[in-house]
């Protein structure tokens, strides 16, 4: 299985949503996420958001808030990050409030995804102060992975995005957008 995205602005994947009915829509104030699962490594998209799926539970539904986290991998830590994020599902399944995830590596580059839908955004909030988010999902929990070739880039980001009609400007990223 693959999950495939493509990120841009809430106007533009909108009609591209309405070319391909089957792809999924989140938004995130103006920028949006376009998904889906198929079991085609080549996507509709021309990014290069192909991820192979490692770990999944339940079904990906677009109504419900989704956080997405990319984990960049470099050398000698991919396959050990790939046992930490093995390990990692294991503690989602346990998760109260989380609906599905999906876990995948990029088909190209080695960089894994960590995708979650929540029943609610403060759901969310609260799995932030767990030892799973801790121990798995946290800069300082995926330093050790880390090596020469990764010094430099990001090691972690995260976005949330939620469905189209809760698609709010939060206080922080109003702040962000008058800059």
């Amino acid at each position: 299985m693959y999950l495939h995205a493509t990120t841009g602005t809430i106007d533009f994947l909108s009609s591209l949503q309405q070319k391909h009915p089957d792809v999924s829509i989140s938004a995130r104030g103006p920028e949006a996420i376009l998904y889906y699962e198929d079991n085609k490594e080549k996507s509709i998209f021309s990014t290069n958001m192909t991820y192979k799926v490692l770990n999944e539970q339940g079904s990906l539904d677009e109504a419900l808030p989704l956080s997405m986290f990319y984990i960049p991998a470099a050398g000698d830590g991919t396959h050990s990050l790939r046992g930490h994020l093995s390990d990692l599902s294991e503690e989602l399944r346990a998760v109260n409030g989380i609906v599905s995830y999906r876990v995948g590596v990029n088909t190209r580059d080695e960089n894994y995804i960590v995708l979650i839908k929540w029943a609610d955004m403060s759901i969310y909030n609260d799995f932030k102060h767990t030892d799973v988010y801790k121990n798995y999902l946290t800069s300082d929990s995926l330093k050790k992975f880390r090596n020469e070739e990764s010094l430099f880039g990001d090691y972690l980001s995260s976005k949330t995005y939620y469905n189209i009609e809760d698609n709010e400007y939060t206080e922080e990223e109003k702040e962000e957008l008058s800059d």
